[in-house]
C-alpha cells in the first residue's frame, strides 16, 4: 500500500477524488433508479386506469345504443305485433349482441313465435318475472344487475317497457338477453401486454366475462378489495393476488349500469420495464465506476507521484541545503561586528 501511494499528497488525493466523484456518483445512481422507478409505476397504473375507463365507456356506450335501438323499434312498431316480430327477427340474426328477445304482455307471458328463437313456456320463469315487476314501477328500460342462464350458458338481460308515453302504465315489454360470448370477443383487444386481460363484473362480484377465459363467467370477487372499492363507485390500482397470480389491477365502474370493468396486467409484465431500467443503471454504474477507478490510479502514477522528488534529488537537495546552510553560518562569524 505504502509503494502505491508513498506520500500524503496522493492519500490526500485518492479521499478527495472518492468523495467528489465516487459519492455523488452513488448518490446520483439512487436517485435515478427510485425516480425512474417510481415514474414507469405511475405511467403504468396510469395506463392501465384509462385503459379500464375506455373499456367503461365503451361498454357504457354499447348498452345505451342497443337499449335505444330496441326503445325505438318498440316506438316504430307499436301495436303491429306481426311487423316487431319479424323486425325482432332479423335484429336477433343480424346482430351477434342479442341471444335472444322475447316479447311479454302484460300477463306476464311470453309471445312466441318463430326461428331464430327457442321454444319455451309461456310463462316467464321466476328472474324474468321479477325482472318484469321491476319493470312496472320503473316505468323505463333498464340492465338487470345479475347474470342469468339461458340454455346452459351464463347471459345478460335488459328490458324495454311497451307503454305510450314516458309517464304511463307500462304493457307489456320486451326482454333482450346478451351475448356474453359476443362481449368477450368485443372487448378483446382492450387488454394491455402480452398476457394482461380484462372482464366485468357485477354488484354481486360475479365475473360476467374475462377476455382470456370464459371460464370465468360466474366466478366471485368478493375476496378481493379492489372489487369492494368498486362498488364504492370508485377508481383506482390494486396490487395483489389475482386468481392465483401477483397482478395489476385497475378498476372502473360503468356510468348508469350495473357493472364495472377491471384490467390486470401480471406484475412480472407491469415491472418488467422497471426491472430493465435498473439493470442498464447498474451497469452503467458499474462501466463508470470501473472508468473513474482506472483515471484514478493512472492520475495517481503519471500525475501525483512525479511531484514528489526521487531520493537521489532529495539527497542532493538536502546537500545543497546544509552547504548552503554552512556558508551563511560561516560568513556570519567572519563578519566584523559594527562599532556601537
Amino acid at each position: 500500500m505504502k509503494r502505491l501511494y508513498p506520500s500524503r499528497l496522493t492519500k490526500r488525493f485518492l479521499y478527495l477524488t472518492t468523495i467528489i466523484i465516487f459519492i455523488p456518483l452513488l448518490i446520483i445512481f439512487i436517485l435515478a433508479a427510485t425516480s425512474s422507478r417510481d415514474i414507469i409505476k405511475n405511467q403504468t397504473e396510469n395506463q392501465a386506469i384509462q385503459v379500464t375507463r375506455v373499456m367503461s365507456d365503451k361498454t357504457s356506450d354499447l348498452f345505451n345504443l342497443k337499449i335505444q335501438l330496441l326503445e325505438n323499434i318498440v316506438e316504430n312498431q307499436a301495436g303491429e305485433t306481426g311487423k316487431l316480430e319479424g323486425v325482432l327477427t332479423n335484429l336477433v340474426v343480424n346482430d351477434p349482441f342479442f341471444k335472444r328477445i322475447q316479447i311479454v304482455n302484460d300477463e306476464k307471458e311470453r309471445i312466441v313465435y318463430k326461428a331464430p328463437f327457442i321454444e319455451s313456456d309461456s310463462k316467464l320463469n321466476s328472474a324474468e318475472a321479477s325482472l318484469y315487476a321491476e319493470l312496472k314501477w320503473r316505468r323505463s328500460s333498464f340492465v338487470a344487475d345479475s347474470i342469468a342462464k339461458m340454455n346452459g350458458e351464463p347471459t345478460l338481460l335488459f328490458i324495454v317497457p311497451f307503454q305510450s308515453d314516458d309517464e304511463a302504465e307500462v304493457d307489456g315489454g320486451l326482454i333482450a338477453y346478451v351475448s356474453l360470448v359476443y362481449l368477450q370477443k368485443y372487448f378483446k383487444q382492450n387488454v394491455i401486454g402480452d398476457h394482461g386481460h380484462s372482464f366485468l363484473f357485477n354488484n354481486e362480484g360475479k365475473v360476467l366475462f374475462d377476455t382470456n377465459d370464459f371460464s370465468k363467467s360466474g366466478s366471485l370477487l368478493g375476496e378481493y378489495p379492489f372489487a369492494r372499492e368498486a362498488f364504492l363507485d370508485r377508481t383506482g390500482v390494486y396490487r395483489g393476488e389475482l386468481w392465483g397470480e401477483a397482478s395489476l389491477v385497475a378498476y372502473n365502474p360503468v356510468d348508469r349500469l350495473p357493472f364495472y370493468t377491471a384490467t390486470s396486467i401480471p406484475l412480472t409484465e407491469a415491472n418488467a420495464v422497471i426491472d430493465s431500467l435498473k439493470d442498464i443503471l447498474w451497469k452503467g454504474f458499474i462501466l463508470i465506476f470501473l472508468a473513474a477507478l482506472t483515471l484514478l490510479i493512472f492520475g495517481i502514477r503519471w500525475i501525483i507521484k512525479p511531484i514528489k522528488p526521487s531520493p537521489s534529488r532529495q539527497r542532493v537537495m538536502q546537500k545543497a541545503e546544509t552547504g548552503l546552510f554552512l556558508y551563511w553560518k560561516k560568513r556570519m562569524r567572519s563578519k566584523p561586528c559594527p562599532v556601537p
